[in-house]
């Protein structure tokens, strides 16, 4: 009796939706963090904008960077996840 294994590819697709929308949400609650007063989000925040809380269209800004990061850390995510599959390093 032989059994065979097979290695699920992730979507490219799918992980970078999932990876934009993931660190778009985080930077948005980071963004509210940091406008009640918690300074420890600072240093998240200024990975994706310069500008200064409270500055006109940098919230959207710093959303649009952060989900196009997230979009292309998750593609690379699964690109390499495929990649690692076809290896066959499980």
């Amino acid at each position: 009796m032989t059994t065979a294994q097979t290695t699920r590819s992730l979507g490219v697709t799918r992980a970078a939706i999932t990876g934009g929308l993931f660190l778009a949400t985080l930077f948005a609650l980071c963004w509210g963090a940091a406008l009640a007063g918690l300074e420890f989000t600072h240093a998240f925040l200024g990975l994706f904008v310069a500008s200064p809380i409270g500055e006109p269209g940098a919230f959207g800004m710093g959303m649009l960077c952060a989900a196009l990061g997230g979009a292309v850390g998750g593609a690379v995510l699964a690109l390499f996840w495929n990649a690692a599959g076809r290896l066959g390093l499980d």
